[in-house]
């Protein structure tokens, strides 16, 4: 037995030091910096599948969800924080520490860095195959008309 609790504790030391601190600073993944309401300057990891294409702004300037499902952000300042943001919506915050589950406005916004791709322009819409076979009919026949006109 006298063997066995400095065992454990050089073990428990080991696994203390192997587990990184609550809060910690990731080494990787995508992200963005901002000022919101929690503060300035505050860095917010995203989701890898919510990193192309997912978030805009809206018309008041702030952070903006364009998914169908929600997106969740975890934040190193604020760890024990909840911050999400429904789908087609801004996003909220609260405390996970406290009896509340009010949510408040995180009005993320002034993004000074970022690895997303946020869209901050409307991204347009391609034509299908079908639509651009449509244009092409469409325009043979003018050509088709011009030409019989000039003939006659």
């Amino acid at each position: 037995m006298k063997r066995i609790v400095p065992v454990l504790v050089v073990f428990m030391i080991l696994v203390l030091l192997t587990v990184p601190a609550m809060g910690a600073d990731l080494q990787g993944g995508y992200y963005f910096v901002a000022d919101s309401s929690l503060g300035s300057g505050l860095k917010f990891y995203v989701p890898s599948d919510f990193a192309n294409g997912s978030l805009t702004f809206d018309s008041s300037g702030y952070l903006f969800n364009l998914t169908a499902s929600s997106v969740y952000l975890y934040c190193p300042d604020y760890p024990d924080y909840s911050i999400y943001a429904p789908r087609f919506s801004g996003f909220l915050y609260r405390s996970g520490t406290g009896s509340g589950y009010t949510y408040l406005d995180l009005k993320a916004t002034n993004i000074t860095e970022t690895n997303l791709q946020i869209f901050e322009a409307d991204p347009g819409r391609s034509l299908g195959s079908s639509e651009l076979l449509l244009l092409v009919a469409i325009l043979l026949i003018v050509l088709i008309g011009c030409i019989v006109i000039v003939r006659r």
